[in-house]
């Protein structure tokens, strides 16, 4: 699967669980920013184990809030499209034994 899109129905049925699916253990490949129903999907995610995300906003801290209620993630992969200021303690999370930071670097020609 490549890319995830959320329609009205869905994200209202989303909005009205506390949690999702605990059988859902992998989410590979998820892209995401600010304003994205994603994220949605993603706080209510508890049962992850792994995650590799790309961040397209711009605060690094608004991306690593939501990751940190996943208290069973053991291994992420986190890359930065756009990053700007500190990313949030990752130490908060005990299980969390792989932990990837890229860093998107746009490479234009002069």
């Amino acid at each position: 699967m490549t890319e995830v899109v959320l329609d009205v129905a869905a994200r209202h049925q989303l909005e009205s669980k506390e949690s999702l699916n605990y059988n859902i253990q992998t989410v590979w490949g998820l892209v995401t920013g600010v304003d994205s129903p994603m994220l949605e999907v993603l706080r209510k995610l508890r049962g992850l184990r792994k995650l590799a995300l790309t961040w397209r906003g711009s605060s690094v801290s608004e991306a690593t809030r939501d990751i940190l209620n996943l208290k069973i993630l053991k291994s992420l992969i986190l890359q930065l499209r756009h990053p700007s200021g500190e990313i949030s303690d990752m130490s908060r999370l005990k299980s969390l034994s792989n932990l990837y930071l890229l860093r998107y670097l746009d490479m234009q020609s002069s």
